[in-house]
């Protein structure tokens, strides 16, 4: 679990951030008595550094530079941690 920001034009993107120590998900359409938010949580890693270089390629390039932007796109790179 990272928090993090992306910064980039065209194709590819660096990616940094940091690990957070958990997070909350929403449940969508939770049936009555289900609980609607569930919370993950870890130390392992917490507060490390996560950079990363990420290369996407959305099925339609011109969605780019719509203001609604690429809304799908398949996404290869990596993304690596190091200890703070």
């Amino acid at each position: 679990m990272a928090s993090y920001s992306t910064t980039g034009a065209l194709a590819a993107v660096n990616l940094s951030g940091n690990v957070v120590p958990g997070v909350t998900l929403t449940a969508v359409n939770a049936q009555e008595g289900d609980p609607t938010t569930f919370t993950i949580a870890t130390d392992r890693f917490a507060g490390d550094s996560a950079t990363g270089l990420l290369l996407f390629q959305p099925p339609d390039p011109t969605a780019c530079s719509t203001s609604t932007g690429a809304t799908t796109a398949a996404i290869s790179g990596g993304v690596s941690l190091s200890g703070s």
